[in-house]
């Protein structure tokens, strides 16, 4: 193996395309209060009127959404270096996953056509004994499992 294979490490986070889960609640909002200015929620509902709660409604959760996601991808990190496979999520309450690379056994990307389209998959790292680490929405999917596999190669012949 040689030195740049060596030196090479992955430090990476999620992929920010699950934002856009959160935009189309938001865009959905805004759409329905375009939709009802022009059409008037059907029915007589007294005072309370829905054509101008639901707009909010979806604009809250789009918000709510997008909180939880940047909470997700700012305290997950994936790791891959010679020495340790790992995925540290948490913030307060810290966990580590790892593998050594030497106890890789298979690897697998899954990944959608977007996924594919825009550079992001999941990597499944399966370890002796069963055990295995998930990179969820891994931006360079190809990239992170090729860096595996050569340390893995390297540590099993250094055995």
């Amino acid at each position: 193996m040689s030195d740049t294979t060596q030196s090479k490490t992955y430090n990476g986070r999620p992929h920010s395309i699950l934002f856009v889960n959160a935009a189309g609640w938001i865009i959905g909002g805004v759409i329905l209060k375009i939709m009802f200015m022009y059409q008037p929620f059907p029915g007589n509902f007294g005072n309370f009127d829905p054509s101008y709660f639901i707009p909010i409604i979806f604009a809250v959760l789009g918000i709510l959404n997008a909180v939880r996601i940047a909470y997700y991808i700012f305290t997950t990190e994936y790791v891959v270096n010679a020495d340790t496979i790992s995925v540290k999520t948490g913030f307060f309450d810290r966990k580590t996953d790892q593998i050594l690379p030497a106890k890789v056994e298979d690897i697998s990307i899954d990944q959608s056509i977007f996924g594919a389209w825009f550079n992001y998959g999941d990597v499944k790292i399966i370890g002796t004994g069963g055990s295995f680490i998930r990179f969820k929405t891994a931006s360079s999917p190809k990239m992170v499992k090729d860096l595996i596999l050569n340390y893995s190669k390297l540590a099993s012949q250094t055995r």
